[in-house]
């Protein structure tokens, strides 16, 4: 996993998680000399800096997730998950057809990090960088990848850079984006994805998902 920007201000959330480590510092140092607690002649007693540490950990892994009203923090949107749909490339067939490729995106993602891993049945591409927006005019998941051919992709195809760019819907269960390939393929397309799981799944058993969501909805 990779840092990711965002214009969302991380600030407060750090400034809350010290003054909360401080004052449990102060509880427990004071539960400490009450009780007469004596540690271990290597073991020091509590510290801020220990009870940061592992606030900053919770939040970062799990708690910035909760979206804890009363705190009003600074909300980042959660691209976690494994989502499955459809990429409609400008690389036409010999029919002049434009090319749709079925394709599964893995997202790994904590308050600081994410990581973004594509497979279809040709190629695998993982980001390189990643950036949140959530007050532009295109609000959403901007990021950098490389992708990589598979062994018996056919020749033309090779290792290329490229950008995309991701929207969630209003109920959090669909993306819809578009990338944009280097100057050496100078392609573009768009994708259309479902959320499938939070679990980690093949991408055939991700599709098989996805085929089954759609022929549930009647589609």
């Amino acid at each position: 996993m990779h840092t990711y920007a965002t214009d969302i201000d991380r600030g407060r959330v750090t400034i809350i998680l010290a003054i909360v480590a401080i004052a449990l510092t102060f509880g427990v140092n004071a539960l400490v000399q009450k009780w007469n607690i004596q540690f271990l002649w290597w073991l020091d007693s509590p510290s801020v800096m220990l009870f940061f540490g592992i606030l900053y950990k919770l939040y970062d892994s799990y708690l910035w997730r909760l979206h804890i009203r009363f705190l009003d923090l600074p909300t980042i949107p959660d691209f976690s998950g494994v989502w499955a749909g459809v990429l409609t490339s400008s690389w036409k067939d010999q029919a002049g057809n434009q090319t749709k490729i079925d394709i599964v995106f893995y997202i790994k993602q904590t308050w600081t990090e994410i990581s973004i891993r594509t497979e279809t049945k040709t190629s695998t591409s993982y980001t390189t960088m990643a950036a949140i927006y959530t007050r532009s005019y295109e609000p959403g998941l901007r990021y950098e990848y490389i992708s990589n051919p598979e062994v018996f992709a056919i020749e033309t195809m090779h290792a290329h850079p490229g950008t995309g760019h991701l929207q969630m819907s209003p109920d959090g269960k669909a993306l819809t984006g578009d990338y944009y390939t280097g100057r050496d393929r100078v392609t573009l397309g768009n994708f259309v994805l479902t959320f499938i799981s939070k679990e980690k799944l093949s991408r055939e058993e991700a599709l098989k998902r996805l085929a089954s969501q759609q022929m549930n909805s009647g589609r």
